[in-house]
């Protein structure tokens, strides 16, 4: 991030330059938790939590319906990591979230009045179906998610068993006053040096695919 004198004076506050420091503190966060989840391994990038997950099977040819949302929790059952409905939890992307919101069981012959986004909120879990941005955006009218079974989650009191570790060794800032002085510009840089994502419990996590549109 680069900061000019003229800008600085443009703004005429005094916290103009911490508060850009804290967009770019937030942009690096974002970037680290993109890469944790959709890195590909290939370059610079990490090795994302998708990458280590086998693909997931494909969606049917139609929109996904009220119980293709609930088969995707039913493929989740294990009988170790996840036992019941309750002990899974998915996080999908906003296309599909926003179609659960609108997909229904069966409103004609009133078998359910609930959208599947509440109903999973219900029957499973306040958390058990929520979105996040960084998940990857459909393609060719199918979309992806997290499949997260938690029923392990009773041993957290005793340490806990942990599933996925994203190694941080430092982060490092450079407050640079010198380089572009001449310019009248200071110079602010910040860096994370981290490792990929290693998934010590596999098992815990699944992919699921669901069809947001017609065709593709």
């Amino acid at each position: 991030m680069e900061i000019a004198i003229e800008d600085i004076a443009a703004i005429g506050t005094e916290n103009f330059e911490s508060a850009l420091r804290e967009n770019l503190g937030l942009a690096l966060t974002a970037e680290v938790d993109n890469q944790s989840l959709n890195g590909d391994n290939a370059g610079a990038n990490l090795n994302g939590l998708f990458a280590q997950l086998a693909a997931a099977a494909a969606p049917g040819a139609t929109v996904s319906a009220f119980d293709d949302f609930v088969a995707a929790f039913a493929s989740g059952i294990d009988g170790l990591w996840a036992s019941k409905m309750s002990e899974i939890m998915a996080v999908v992307g906003p296309a599909t979230y926003a179609l659960s919101t609108r997909t229904f069981r069966d409103a004609e012959q009133d078998r359910g009045q609930m959208a599947f986004s509440d109903y999973a909120m219900k029957n499973y879990g306040p958390m058990a179906w929520w979105t996040n941005s960084r998940m990857p955006d459909p393609a060719a009218n199918v979309q992806e998610a997290i499949l997260h079974r938690r029923g392990m989650s009773e041993f957290e009191n005793d340490g806990g068993i942990r599933l996925a570790t994203l190694p941080i060794w430092n982060e490092i800032s450079v407050d640079d006053i010198y380089s572009l002085s001449a310019m009248g510009k200071r110079a602010f840089t910040m860096h994370v040096i981290c490792g990929d994502l290693v998934l010590q419990q596999p098992a815990a996590y699944s992919r699921v695919a669901f069809r947001t549109a017609a065709g593709g």
